[in-house]
């Protein structure tokens, strides 16, 4: 068990690293976004909802008339914005109509002006479970592979680690090997729960890309009622046409079924608007019970009235089968759906915990077997390879996501550079960066790729604070001034993290420098 899971993890490890990462940036995405788009309108109190439900019904109705189906989505406790989203009819062959959306500024109602083109938070989302660069399948598919290692190193780990219970309090600092085992078990033991829930509910997220053999043969071509019988009827039906008709604000219908669940509306869909056998629709998120999405509460769009029976409550109803509302309850648990603010925070902890525990286990695999050389012998080539693939993934992986960062503001507004969506050049400034960083290590002596490294770290974040005030009017002190708190939240967390790695550069260089070491000397690899 000891050798399964020191191979099970060494071989995915830098995978999982940037999996757990990005995955873990990915909890706090619209906060990222929010800071990546700092020409969107900051509101420090929430708008009239009255009001901005009649701005979005008339952007709709001016710019998406006579469609089958409109949704409104209100700001949430996670998502600032409002959105409005809306499906055509379908055609005469019988094909899908076409789906549009467009994001509103809530306190006037109008599309925002030069929004910077960017994936914002999102891209991190993406990253952690189909990588980049590749098909997007056969990214889920190797993401797959290294989450069925984790798994198995999580249990070998278990088995193998005799005094789980007692090291789970033991961290000896200064001890050199020792110490990197005990801030392994440390990080292990501490957030254990959330690292098996975390992989195996990756493993149910993308299980039909996994074994699409079943489906297959159960269900044939076909595969509609699969995706029914799992994820209930997704798509609502359309309503055939009607003479016009007066419609009743949708205000009063909002408070109702929001005052009748106790729930926040997360959504409103509106059918036939502006005829006599329109809709409303209320999808309402639950924000306590992590096993349910969400419920809708209908009414006669033309009259007000609650629709027990016609509407969507039924036709969109949650599925049934125990295993669609076991592999909800997974799904709410791996994205976090149904946190608060605190539970927010230890779900980024345990990511963070995550990130150093395949940290901390690629390097103490490399202190163990120089641990094992005899004095005077150098280390072989597969030593040397982890060592520099350590630097340049453990050190040089959060500089490239700094970098993401420094491209959202150095490059121009314009929707294209060159050719290419300004979008996907943030997203080549932060691979292009990681992959020299990658090379960074083999050319310098280790102990000084390491300091170098981390130095470059600590003046890459530390800087982005600089780096918005330099390029946009929401500098740190007037994001404090207007109480946003998420704009000025991330500028004084990159600040914090440049400090860390200032911090570890400072110590690293001490001890290599320190009279008892030997002169730092470039290693062969």
């Amino acid at each position: 068990m000891a050798w399964l899971h020191t191979w099970s993890g060494l071989l995915v490890g830098w995978v999982l690293f940037f999996v757990f990462l990005t995955g873990t940036l990915a909890y706090v995405q619209h906060e990222i976004t929010h800071w990546m788009r700092p020409e969107k309108t900051f509101l420090s109190q929430p708008p009239d909802t009255a009001e901005m439900m009649s701005q979005a019904v008339a952007y709709l109705d001016e710019n998406a008339p006579g469609v089958a189906l409109w949704g409104i989505a209100p700001p949430a406790r996670w998502y600032q914005g409002l959105q409005v989203m809306w499906l055509d009819r379908p055609g005469p062959d019988g094909e899908e109509g076409a789906f549009g959306s467009r994001e509103l500024d809530p306190a006037t109602g109008a599309p925002p002006e030069e929004m910077r083109d960017t994936h914002g938070g999102e891209f991190f989302l993406e990253l952690h479970y189909r990588l980049h660069y590749m098909p997007r399948l056969w990214g889920i598919r190797l993401v797959g592979i290294c989450t069925m290692f984790m798994l198995v190193a999580i249990l070998s780990g278990v088995i193998t680690h005799k005094k789980i219970f007692k090291d789970f309090f033991a961290f000896r600092p200064g001890k050199g090997q020792r110490s990197w085992l005990d801030a392994h078990n440390v990080t292990g033991v501490l957030a254990l729960p959330y690292h098996l829930m975390i992989t195996y509910s990756g493993l149910v997220l993308s299980l039909f890309v996994y074994m699409p053999a079943v489906p297959l043969a159960v269900y044939g071509e076909n595969q509609q009622p699969l995706f029914q019988e799992v994820n209930g009827s997704s798509t609502p039906p359309m309503l055939p046409e009607a003479p016009e008709a007066a419609m009743k604000p949708l205000l009063p219908m909002l408070d109702a079924a929001q005052h009748l669940s106790g729930r926040q509306a997360n959504m409103v869909v509106i059918r036939n608007y502006g005829h006599a056998n329109a809709d409303v629709n209320v999808a309402l998120l639950s924000a306590s019970d992590i096993a349910d999405t969400a419920d809708m509460v209908s009414f006669s769009a033309t009259t007000g009235e609650r629709l027990e029976g016609n509407g969507m409550d039924v036709v969109t109803a949650r599925p049934t089968l125990a295993s669609a509302r076991f592999r909800d309850l997974l799904v709410n648990l791996h994205l976090a759906l149904f946190a608060g603010p605190f539970l927010r925070v230890l779900f980024v902890l345990s990511g963070l915990g995550g990130t150093a525990l395949m940290g901390t286990g690629l390097l103490l695999w490399t202190k163990k077997r120089k641990a094992q050389l005899k004095h005077g012998t150098q280390a072989h080539l597969g030593i040397a390879v982890v060592d520099r693939l350590n630097v340049g993934t453990i050190v040089g992986l959060p500089i490239a996501i700094a970098a993401y960062f420094w491209g959202n503001r150095l490059l121009p507004l314009r929707e294209e550079i060159l050719g290419i969506h300004r979008h996907d050049l943030e997203a080549d400034v932060m691979f292009f960066t990681w992959a020299v960083l990658l090379l960074y290590p083999i050319w310098r002596p280790l102990q000084r790729a390491w300091v170098e490294m981390l130095a470059l770290g600590a003046f890459a974040y530390a800087f982005i604070p600089v780096l918005n005030a330099l390029t946009t009017n929401r500098n740190l002190a007037v994001s404090l001034a207007q109480k946003d708190w998420v704009m000025a939240g991330f500028d004084l967390a990159a600040l914090a993290v440049g400090i860390l790695f200032g911090c570890l550069a400072w110590r690293l260089r001490r001890k290599a420098t320190a009279p008892h070491q030997l002169p730092l000397q470039p290693e062969p690899i």
